[in-house]
């Protein structure tokens, strides 16, 4: 079984590139707090991650720096040969992410969002203001 959920902060602003034949891949890194007791305190862990598809390209925006997100995907070792020396590492290729706060500065972009960091879809905002149900 290759499972994995993690729930942390992105350590810099998320990339987007496009593959040859016209895939989204978007690459981030998250970090992840591990409590170790009242004597040590925190732990960070860091987390290399790609997504693919148009939901990767749909999320860039609001893939920042500081925004906290939960992902779920699997480990994936990427292998490779470099002048004669092999190389490798463990990269989470995520299926689904969810944005756990709505960053400030993604949320002032798209009125979608609200103060507290609700997703409203594309609503406008005075849309149900007049409709009072009592």
């Amino acid at each position: 079984m290759n499972n994995i959920n993690l729930v942390g902060g992105l350590v810099r602003d998320a990339e987007l590139k496009f593959l040859p034949k016209g895939t989204a891949l978007l690459n981030f890194s998250i970090g992840v707090s591990e409590y170790l007791g009242k004597d040590k305190g925190d732990y960070s862990n860091y987390f290399d991650c790609s997504m693919f598809g148009k939901r990767a390209e749909s999320l860039h925006p609001y893939m920042g720096k500081g925004q906290k997100i939960a992902v779920e995907g699997l480990l994936h070792q990427d292998r490779w040969e470099k002048e004669g020396k092999n190389f490798s590492r463990v990269v989470i290729k995520v299926h689904n992410i969810d944005l756990v706060g709505a960053k400030k500065a993604a949320a002032a972009q798209d009125k979608s969002f609200d103060a507290a960091g609700a997703f409203h879809g594309n609503q406008k905002k005075d849309e149900f203001e007049d409709d009072i149900p009592f």
